[in-house]
């Protein structure tokens, strides 16, 4: 009987061991695809610190942005309002999944701040 319950115990020292190696491997995964890929994948614009993007509020001048990022990657204009601009900090190297960094400006200043992760 003293056998019995030392096998028993055994394997379920082993079934607990497999299942915690098992959500460890999981869980490692998980982060490669929702947070290491992404940061992989981005292309930033030259000057550009997550530092000085962190610094920017809604109510900046575009001046201020500019100075503390410098120019971004890529600029756009809305198409249903003009005087709405698009600066991208941040592109994806290939795909989609990488990390969102863009600024609306409006009226030469800040209205939004994009700080996302961007998944394909």
């Amino acid at each position: 009987m003293r056998r019995d319950h030392s096998k028993n115990a055994r394997l379920w020292a082993v079934l607990l061991v497999l299942s915690l190696v098992t959500c460890a491997a999981i869980c490692i995964v998980v982060l490669n695809i929702r947070v290491i890929a992404p940061r992989r994948n981005t292309r930033y614009a030259p000057g550009y610190s997550e530092r000085a993007f962190g610094t920017i509020v809604v109510g900046d001048s575009e001046e201020r942005v500019l100075d503390l990022l410098g120019e971004p990657l890529e600029r756009g204009s809305s198409v249903n309002d003009p005087s709405r601009t698009y600066l991208w900090y941040a592109k994806p190297i290939w795909g989609e999944s990488h990390l969102l960094r863009n600024i609306t400006i409006k009226h030469g200043k800040v209205t939004q701040i994009y700080s996302q992760i961007w998944l394909d």
